[in-house]
């Protein structure tokens, strides 16, 4: 935009030369993607950076009749706009950790670590035998993964995870992590030399990883996961969750708040009480009402249900959700998806944007993938949904394939649960 405005509102009405028109928006662009590439894929940032700016400054011809003094300011100043944009992308890549430590050189391959003087050392790679638990070789890989990570640091109750870590207005990245890869970070995250301390695990009545079942929420035409798939600022979600080892079950409404923050609402659930019930068809509509001033959807009913064992690591400020099992049906299709036996799905959630478990998946070469369980599920269940954000991570996780729900399974709206523990 800053480019545009500089060529075709004040460089082409005062010189009229069409000539350099093109020169100018392409030597930004090229600068711009030279050094938002490098924060991905260059070598040594600094020394890259230096060549590729005397490569592009010699192509100049400071002293050649045909250009003139103001229009080489002019090619000055789309090389600052182009550094301008590109830079904060390498700088996001080599600032340094909160611990003193720096990041991986934008030129180590994913999981390579650097010493003091930016030396590498070598890749990072998850152990064979971590630690917290024992080598991941079984069908349930995930499941055990996520059973022995919880079970190798200390506790840490629910008051204290509501007092330390609540978030109920919070940023969430989502990742599909290898279940060896999953126990590696989990060892460092749980490490009692950890600066700040090791991240503890939820326990409630001695467990330290549960049983969830979820219940979704939406109309015949999917208005729910059709915001979502477009973006929109109004969107929202609404699910019933059953804590299956305790039988708790809570109504509850997510909304997206002004600054990209997820924000939940919720409220008990008692009895025989479901989501659709005046009483709680009243508190979607005034939540609705109050954060987004616009009325509750007609027509609600059920549309996908989960299923999975899940863990919880936490911190001052931070909390990290860890799922293994997952499997989803289409309520209204009677259609199943299951999640790969050796991925663990990974959710990290704090008050800011990078937690420390982000920056070792990074280290790791675990990026955050564009999935959520909704939205990733339907996607899979519904190849003529259009879908396309969630399409690849969807087909990472749960395969090409859906599969009917087993008969055995009794009534779509049953309580199933993730796989026990080995």
């Amino acid at each position: 935009m800053a480019v545009c405005l500089l060529t075709f509102a004040i460089y082409y009405p005062r010189h009229r030369r069409r000539d350099l028109v093109p020169a100018y928006l392409a030597l930004n662009v090229a600068l711009f993607t030279v050094v938002a590439a490098l924060a991905e894929l260059g070598g040594s940032g600094g020394t890259a950076l230096g060549f590729g700016m005397f490569g592009v400054l010699s192509i100049i011809r400071l002293r050649s009749d045909s250009v003139q003094h103001e229009e080489v300011a002019y090619y000055f100043t789309t090389l600052v706009l182009g550094l301008i944009a590109g830079l904060p992308h390498l700088a996001h890549r080599l600032r340094a950790r909160p611990d003193g430590r720096r990041r991986p050189l934008p030129g180590a391959r994913a999981g390579e670590q650097t010493g003091a003087h930016g030396h590498r050392r070598g890749r990072v790679r998850p152990r064979r035998r971590a630690r917290v638990g024992v080598r991941v070789t079984t069908a349930v890989a995930s499941v055990r993964a996520v059973h022995d990570a919880a079970h190798a640091t200390a506790p840490i109750s629910l008051a204290e995870v509501n007092r330390r870590a609540e978030l109920m207005a919070r940023f969430d990245q989502s990742y599909l992590v290898p279940a060896e890869t999953f126990l590696y970070v989990a060892e460092q995250l749980i490490d009692p030399g950890r600066p700040g301390g090791p991240f503890r695990a939820l326990t409630i009545g001695g467990r330290r990883a549960f049983r969830y079942h979820s219940v979704y929420y939406d109309t015949a035409g999917l208005r729910s996961f059709h915001d979502h798939r477009q973006g929109r600022r109004l969107r929202f979600k609404v699910r019933e969750r059953v804590y299956a080892d305790t039988g708790d079950r809570q109504f509850e409404i997510k909304l997206k708040g002004g600054r990209g923050d997820t924000v939940k609402h919720r409220r008990p659930l008692a009895g025989a009480d479901t989501p659709l019930d005046p009483g709680y068809r009243a508190f979607l509509a005034e939540t609705l009402h109050r954060a987004y001033g616009i009325g509750s959807p007609a027509g609600l009913r059920p549309s996908l249900s989960t299923d999975y064992l899940r863990a919880t690591f936490v911190a001052d400020g931070e909390r990290i959700t860890c799922d293994a099992g997952l499997v989803c049906d289409d309520l209204r299709a009677g259609r199943r998806v299951t999640c790969g036996a050796d991925l663990v799905l990974v959710e990290t959630k704090t008050a800011g944007h990078l937690t420390d478990a982000d920056r070792l998946l990074h280290a790791c070469g675990v990026r955050p993938a564009v999935f959520t369980k909704y939205c990733g599920a339907l996607a899979a269940l519904r190849p003529a949904l259009p879908a396309n954000r969630w399409r690849r991570a969807a087909r990472r996780a749960f395969g090409e394939v859906a599969e009917p729900v087993p008969a055995a399974d009794g009534a779509a709206t049953d309580r199933r649960c993730a796989p026990p523990v080995p």
